[in-house]
């Protein structure tokens, strides 16, 4: 099944079986719509946000959604929340950018990094539900930055990324403690060992469980993976074949890479690889294969149950459930996607 309204740079929240799509951009234009996924199907949701945008961020679930900042007709601190029917506006972000990272959810969120009209930004605020306030910036300004997606504004993770031709290897998490008053911050975490951008990650990694595979540097795409603790970054077992912009689920412990491209020549994938804690181990054909290859799509769930949506080119609707051991068509979102995850 396929997205209903194909876009690009798109935001989501929520679950593998309960996800909600919003906003992004599509044949130049910027979207409003809303989907819902309930598990096996898209629907169009009939509300739209207030400020249509894309590279924006969204975090929360598909009943209490936040959608954070990105580009409008310029760069936005819009904020807006889902309460499972209508979006509100919310509170005003002090400094508006896209392709930032952010965690938590709609009452406690945490925004960081992102592009400003003259700079890439090193600015971090935190949400309440109500208000945006100023936090600890982190140390490298950089967009299109990762973090551990499901963490809390009271422990989180944020890595690579980059500025301009520039990839960043460094890691920083974020710490507060809710036992004693003191300034919450950011401390410098172990660096990747090799700096990459478009890499994929475990969905549901942690502060101090991550895990991270693949991308791309100036030397082109990689076979990189590579675990945190909490600490420090060590290198794993390699994927089985060069890959970036592809999907991720699970944990540090079982994790699945899905979809994604090669280059050169740039090739869109439809391959899947298996992680055990161990090994990476491609998963064979015919249950392995996805029935679109794409890079770019959305991507959740865990490595027994994980889906797929959107991406291109040519940008796509269409989803694709994984049960454990084969890929199956999903629901289709309203219009294609790409880069929503």
């Amino acid at each position: 099944p396929t997205i209903n309204t194909a876009r690009f740079g798109a935001a989501m929240s929520g679950t593998s079986d309960a996800a909600l799509l919003f906003s992004g951009s599509a044949s130049g234009s910027k979207l409003n719509a809303t989907e819902n996924w309930d598990g096996s199907s898209w629907t169009t949701n009939p509300a739209t946000i207030g400020t249509a945008r894309y590279d924006l961020a969204g975090t929360g679930t598909s009943t209490a959604a936040l959608a954070i900042l990105g580009y409008s007709t310029t760069y936005t601190g819009a904020t807006e929340e889902f309460d499972g029917t209508s979006w509100a506006a919310g509170g005003t972000a002090n400094v508006g950018r896209s392709g930032l990272g952010a965690g938590g959810i709609q009452t406690a969120t945490l925004a960081f990094g992102g592009q400003t009209p003259a700079t890439t930004n090193n600015k971090v605020e935190q949400y309440d539900g109500t208000a945006w306030s100023v936090k600890a910036d982190i140390a490298t300004a950089r967009s299109s930055i990762r973090g551990a997606t499901n963490g809390t504004i009271s422990a989180g993770l944020a890595f690579g990324g980059r500025d301009g031709p520039t990839f960043y290897a460094n890691t920083e998490e974020w710490d507060v403690s809710t036992t004693v008053v003191i300034p919450a911050g950011w401390a410098s975490g172990g660096n990747l060992t090799v700096a990459r951008d478009s890499l994929m990650t475990a969905a549901q990694a942690t502060q101090n469980a991550a895990l991270v595979f693949g991308g791309h540097t100036t030397a082109g795409e990689q076979t990189v993976s590579e675990s945190y603790d909490g600490t420090s970054w060590a290198a794993t077992n390699a994927l089985p074949a060069i890959k970036q912009l592809g999907g991720g689920a699970g944990t540090q412990g079982a994790a699945l890479c899905f979809a994604g491209q090669t280059a050169p020549p740039a090739v869109n994938k439809s391959t899947t690889e298996s992680w055990d804690g161990s090994n990476w181990t491609a998963v064979a054909a015919p249950g392995g294969t996805l029935a679109t290859a794409r890079l770019n799509g959305g991507s959740a769930g865990v490595q027994g149950a994980a889906l797929l949506f959107g991406g291109g080119p040519p940008t796509t609707a269409t989803s694709e459930e994984w049960n454990g051991s084969t890929w199956s068509p999903g629901g289709s979102l309203s219009r294609g996607t790409t880069g929503a995850d």
